[in-house]
This record gives structure tokens, C-alpha cells and sequence, in this order.
């Protein structure tokens, strides 16, 4: 994957900011989850649209997301939400 060479990654605060960013997206994307399994459709997908728009989206996007997130160095923002992060609730 090559490293984004937008005017705004390059910024001193961007690793910050892509680690609030994802943080953020995880949490809308771990409660979309939780809503979904606990049985609370109407959460859920207002936690996915939060995330992404639709309620199967975070689940499908999360692997790439996960991968993407590992190999850009942001570990400690995914493992901050659990082992297994979003994918296993």
C-alpha cells in the first residue's frame, strides 16, 4: 500500500488525526455490531450509518480496514478495542 502523499497526511498532527478518525469509525462500527447481535435493529443500523451507511457494510469493511490500519502502524488504536476489535461483537 503506498503512504498518502496528500497536503493533509503530511501535516505534523495527521498520524493524530487518522488515530482519532479511527477510533471514532471503530466505535461506531463495535456498537453497530453489538446492536446487531443483541437485538436492537434500530440501533444498529444507526451506529452502521454512522460508520459507513448501511448495517452490513462494517462488517465487510472492517477486515480491509483492520489490514489497512495494521500495516499503517495504528495497532494500538485497533487492540485498544479488544483483541478481536469490532469483527467479534
Amino acid at each position: 500500500m503506498a503512504a498518502c502523499r496528500c497536503r493533509s497526511c503530511s501535516e505534523p498532527n495527521a498520524p493524530q488525526a487518522t488515530d482519532d478518525a479511527l477510533d471514532a469509525y471503530l466505535n461506531f462500527a463495535y456498537r453497530s455490531a453489538k446492536g446487531h447481535r443483541d437485538g436492537f435493529p434500530v440501533s444498529a443500523h444507526l451506529d452502521a450509518a454512522s460508520a459507513d451507511g448501511d448495517v452490513g457494510v462494517p462488517r465487510a469493511l472492517f477486515a480491509h480496514v483492520e489490514r489497512a490500519a495494521l500495516a499503517a502502524g495504528h495497532r494500538g488504536i485497533l487492540h485498544s478495542w479488544g483483541r478481536s476489535g469490532a469483527a467479534s461483537a
